[in-house]
């Protein structure tokens, strides 16, 4: 699996799935779906119809349920992501960030301090084998706490290390959509590349700017629409 595609969420890595086996009218036929299932863990027909239900990046075709086409803002969107994907070379290998994160947000949705390794790797797209090893250098470098059996759990500096880059992510988020109009979906995108990348001094400053001019009721004027 390619390593970029792994720090991205599921429904980004799925979108990138669909994009790349579209036909040349940019339709899927999902008729097949074990034969699909087999070349994506991401993918799934739930999956699938949670993302038609909840964005407006893919519909099915009115006339047959099985194919999936994509919105015009999806395909942008999908293709976007894909090159980020395919460019994004600075991104060798997760980073410890990225498993604090995954496990912060399971917590949260589980409303449990505990998360289980085959819910860690589904959420990284990773199997337990490939996490183990990185598990226990985290644990050893005190951010993760291993309970045999049961999973992980994070300690106070491995939480805060996780608030202190979700809180980037927002950051980021608000200062692309809200200041410079760019749409949510590539302005998440923007963020999650650039969440581990940006220091706390630039981060501070950005909030700040945010503040400051939504409170001011900014309003940045373009040429024309880019998003």
């Amino acid at each position: 699996m390619n390593e970029y595609r792994r720090l991205m969420s599921k429904e980004e890595s799925l979108l990138i799935f669909l994009y790349e086996i579209r036909d040349k009218n940019n339709k899927i036929n999902l008729k097949d779906e074990q034969k699909i299932k087999k070349r994506s863990t991401f993918f799934s027909k739930e999956a699938v119809n949670k993302m038609v239900s909840d964005t407006d990046l893919l519909r099915f075709n009115i006339e047959n349920g099985y194919i999936l086409e994509f919105t015009e803002k999806g395909l942008e969107t999908a293709k976007i992501l894909s090159n980020k994907m395919h460019r994004a070379n600075i991104f060798k290998k997760m980073t410890s960030e990225d498993y604090l994160l995954a496990v912060y947000y399971l917590s949260k949705s589980k409303n449990s301090e505990m998360v289980t390794m085959s819910e860690l790797a589904e959420e990284l797209g990773l199997t337990n084998s490939a996490i183990s090893e990185y598990i226990r250098t985290m644990a050893e470098d005190g951010t993760l706490t291993v309970q045999p059996r049961k999973g992980v759990k994070l300690t106070d500096k491995g939480l805060m290390a996780a608030i202190r880059v979700d809180n980037k992510r927002k950051i980021l988020r608000t200062f692309f959509h809200k200041i410079l109009k760019i749409n949510s979906d590539l302005a998440e995108i923007e963020a999650h590349v650039l969440e581990h990348n940006t220091s706390n001094v630039l981060i501070n400053r950005l909030e700040a700017l945010n503040d400051q001019l939504i409170n001011s009721k900014f309003d940045l004027k373009l040429k024309q629409d880019d998003n």
